[in-house]
C-alpha cells in the first residue's frame, strides 16, 4: 500500500467535498423557468477540485435513482483516489 503523503492544507482545503447535483430540465412550463424545491430523481455527482489532497474534480459520475448514490458515491471516491478510514470512538460504559 502507498503511504499518503502529509502536506500543509489552507484554509477551506481540510475537507473532502463531493457534490451531489439533481437534474430540473423540463420540469417547468416556460423555458428558462424552474419549479421551485423539484427535480428529477437522476442527476451527477462528482468530487469537488482540492489542490490539497491532490483532488482533480473532473470526473462526473451520473446516477439514475436515489438507490444507486451511495454505489456512484464509492465509484466517486474511487476515481479520485480517495480512501477512508473508519472512525474510532470511544465507548462509554453507564452503570445504573
Amino acid at each position: 500500500m502507498k503511504v499518503a503523503t502529509e502536506v500543509n492544507a489552507a484554509p477551506g482545503e481540510k475537507m473532502i467535498v463531493v457534490e451531489v447535483r439533481f437534474f430540473t430540465r423540463g420540469l417547468a412550463k416556460k423555458s428558462g423557468h424552474v419549479r421551485q424545491k423539484h427535480a428529477w430523481v437522476n442527476g451527477t455527482m462528482n468530487a469537488k477540485k482540492n489542490d490539497s489532497h491532490g483532488i482533480g474534480g473532473k470526473k462526473n459520475r451520473n446516477f439514475n435513482s436515489l438507490l444507486s448514490l451511495p454505489s456512484t458515491l464509492e465509484a466517486v471516491l474511487k476515481d479520485n483516489g480517495i480512501v477512508l478510514h473508519a472512525y474510532k470512538t470511544r465507548t462509554i460504559d453507564v452503570k445504573p
